[in-house]
């Protein structure tokens, strides 16, 4: 990835961030498999060359790799990222249809 600051996350995963309580607590939507799927997608989406390194994508949403991996493996099943060196990929579908996936995001 290319090292996304907060800052320039997309305002839909800051607008998740600043939905969690006062204590910083996640609620089980949150943590969703769905939600968690989305909050990837956008960081794909904020990413210039559409490269996302997974150490720094679990960190930003602050979950385990392993949910990581979840998400990842679903997505390239189904063709529409690719791992192109270890803990990389990149988004393989086309940018309609990345531009589709967080549009539905947001709704």
């Amino acid at each position: 990835m290319n090292h996304l600051e907060p800052q320039q996350l997309p305002k839909y995963f800051m607008l998740e961030k600043a939905a969690h309580s006062k204590k910083g607590s996640r609620t089980r939507l949150d943590n969703s498999l769905g939600e968690l799927t989305k909050k990837f997608i956008s960081l794909i989406q904020a990413s210039v060359t559409h490269d996302v390194d997974l150490n720094d994508a679990a960190d930003l949403l602050k979950v385990q790799k392993r949910r990581i991996y979840d998400i990842t493996n679903v997505l390239e099943g189904i063709g529409l990222i690719e791992k192109t060196i270890k803990n990389k990929i990149r988004w393989k579908g086309t940018q309609c249809l990345l531009e589709h996936s967080l549009a539905l995001a947001r709704a």
